[in-house]
């Protein structure tokens, strides 16, 4: 095969043309992949938070030095969101429930201290007691404490 004489390719325009091209077809690839192509709109109602019953942190679960009630569950309410009924349920050491209680919140609980103990005729033993609070079917907390032998 013979070339013409003095053909030396495409001219240097039409190489730089073609490379420009090829670099701004891979730049805008690159772009494309990276950014989000859709974003969702946000929900009006996932902005604002659900009102729930919480109780303040200074609220504990502890042995008392008497024989009846051997223990004190102290709830500090911090807020109510509606009137209704709190329930605790009692646990004792072999792990299922040996009680419950039910007490009446109003919102001018608010800011107020509920003292609760097991009922009388729970038996005192040694091990692990746990108290469940729940408002509405809902778990609020679970308190725990160590109950020494006697």
């Amino acid at each position: 095969m013979s070339r013409r004489p003095g053909w030396r390719g495409p001219p240097p325009a039409a190489h730089s043309g073609a490379l420009a091209r090829a670099l701004a077809a891979m730049l805008l690839i690159a772009l494309a992949s990276c950014t989000p192509l859709y974003f969702p709109p946000l929900p009006s109602d996932a902005l604002v938070p659900e009102a729930r019953l919480r109780l303040a942190g200074s609220s504990t679960l502890v042995p008392t030095a008497a024989e009846d009630p051997f223990l004190r569950l102290r709830l500090d309410v911090a807020e109510v969101p509606d009137d209704g009924w709190l329930a605790v349920q009692w646990f004792g050491p072999s792990g299922g429930e040996v009680a419950s209680a039910s007490i009446w919140l109003t919102r001018s609980d608010a800011g107020g201290t509920h003292l609760l103990h097991p009922p009388a005729d729970v038996a005192h033993r040694a091990g692990e007691w746990r108290a469940l609070v729940s408002w509405y079917g809902q778990v609020v907390r679970q308190f725990r404490t160590e109950l020494p032998a006697r």
